[in-house]
C-alpha cells in the first residue's frame, strides 16, 4: 500500500527531552483549532492508535512527521508558521526550514537493513522478563519479538495487512540506558536489525512514538 509522509523541519533546536513540550507548544499555539490526529487525545481519553502525527528531534531541530491521513493536518499547522512558542523556558521562532514529502509502498520486500533509536520496547510485564533472562540470546529474541508486533501495529494503524510474514533480526544491540517519560523510568534501546518491509524513513514505532522516541532511519550501508 503506498502511503504518504510529510516531515516538516522548524528551525528551533530541540532535544529529545524538549519533545514533550515543543508538542505542547504548538497545540498551544493553535489554540482551539486543533484536531484529535494532532494530539491523540479523545476528550480526556487517550486515542489507542498508531499515531499519525509524530512530534520528534531529528539532527537536534525540532520536527513533525505527518503520516498517511495525518498529512492533511498540514492546512491546520500553517497559521503557526513564523510565529513565537514557548518550548519550556526558550521563546522560539517556528520558522520552516524545510518541508519533505515522500510517498512510499509499505509492503514485504527483501531483506533490508535499518536502525531505531530511543526504541521503548518494554512494557512492565517485559520488562521483568528481560530482567529475569539468563542469557543475551534470550532477550535478543523477546525484542525481535517485540519489534514485529510494533511493526504489525504500525501497519494496522495504516490499514496495511501483510498476506506474508513479517521477519525481523536484530545485528546489534546497544547497551540500554534508561529515560523518565511521563515520570516513568523506561529501558531505552538503540538497535540495528534487518526487516523485510520497506520502511518510511524516520517513521516511529513503539511506546511514545508520537513523542519522538522509537524512530526508525535508513541504515547507512544496505549490504546484507
Amino acid at each position: 500500500m503506498i502511503i504518504n509522509t510529510l516531515t516538516i523541519t522548524y528551525s528551533p533546536l530541540l532535544s529529545l527531552e524538549e519533545v514533550p513540550y515543543f508538542r505542547g507548544a504548538v497545540l498551544k499555539a493553535l489554540s482551539d483549532d486543533t484536531d484529535v490526529l494532532l494530539h491523540n487525545h479523545i476528550d480526556s481519553n487517550f486515542r489507542y492508535e498508531y499515531p499519525l502525527v509524530q512530534y520528534k528531534s531529528v539532527g537536534a531541530k525540532a520536527t513533525i512527521m505527518l503520516i498517511g491521513e495525518g498529512v492533511e493536518m498540514l492546512n491546520k499547522l500553517m497559521p503557526i508558521c513564523n510565529t513565537y512558542i514557548n518550548i519550556g523556558y526558550r521563546h522560539s521562532m517556528m520558522k520552516v526550514e524545510k518541508v519533505s514529502p515522500m510517498q512510499i509502498e509499505i509492503e514485504l520486500i527483501e531483506p533490508k537493513r535499518y536502525r531505531i533509536e530511543h526504541w521503548l520496547p518494554l512494557n512492565e510485564e517485559n520488562d521483568n522478563r528481560f530482567v529475569r533472562m539468563q542469557s543475551d540470546s534470550d532477550r535478543i529474541e523477546l525484542l525481535e519479538r517485540i519489534l514485529v508486533g510494533n511493526l504489525l501495529s504500525m501497519a494496522k494503524g495504516l490499514n496495511i495487512h501483510f498476506e506474508e510474514q513479517v521477519q525481523c533480526e536484530i545485528q546489534s544491540l546497544d547497551r540500554y540506558h534508561l529515560v523518565k517519560v511521563k515520570e516513568t523510568l523506561m529501558k531505552s534501546f538503540d538497535v540495528d536489525f534487518i526487516c523485510n518491509i520497506n520502511l518510511p524513513d524516520l517513521i516511529g514505532i513503539g511506546k511514545h512514538a508520537s513523542f519522538g522516541y522509537g524512530t526508525i532511519k535508513q541504515h547507512s550501508g544496505q549490504e546484507i
